[in-house]
């Protein structure tokens, strides 16, 4: 029961790292990523609820054969947890180092504008005055 409630603990605190340190998407890399962190935190949250559900099962047992599938359960539904955690923080880890890239990318010149090139193209030039 303690270890349930531990993982759970860990879990909160992973997704809410997660959220934290979710950088803004750059590109559409950057969304699909975005877009698979939120299917594997609600696969997380799915996963959570039926932990809760085993674990309401657990407080009255009926019988003992019962108990022990739905303990066996309960350490499947933690595996499974436990998997998607460490796939959360491996994205986390990937968006990461995708924003370290993008930041070490150097700047890009900003193109000079048509209309800006052609007046600095027509303005006479001062004519030098001729010293007497």
């Amino acid at each position: 029961m303690r270890s349930v409630r531990f993982s759970l603990n860990i879990t909160i605190i992973i997704l809410l790292l997660a959220s934290l340190a979710n950088p803004a998407p750059t590109a559409g890399q950057g969304q699909d990523q975005t877009f698979r962190l939120m299917n594997i935190e609600r696969r997380l949250d799915q996963l959570q609820t039926r932990i809760d559900y085993v674990e309401r099962l657990q407080q009255s047992p009926p019988n003992t054969q019962s108990s022990n599938m739905a303990t066996a359960a309960v350490l499947e539904l933690q595996r499974q947890q436990l998997y998607l955690a460490e796939q959360v923080l491996t994205m986390q880890k990937q968006m990461l180092e995708m924003q370290k890239k993008i930041d070490r990318l150097p700047p890009t010149p900003t193109p000079v504008n048509p209309e800006k090139k052609e007046k600095l193209e027509e303005k006479p030039k001062p004519k030098p005055t001729a010293k007497p």
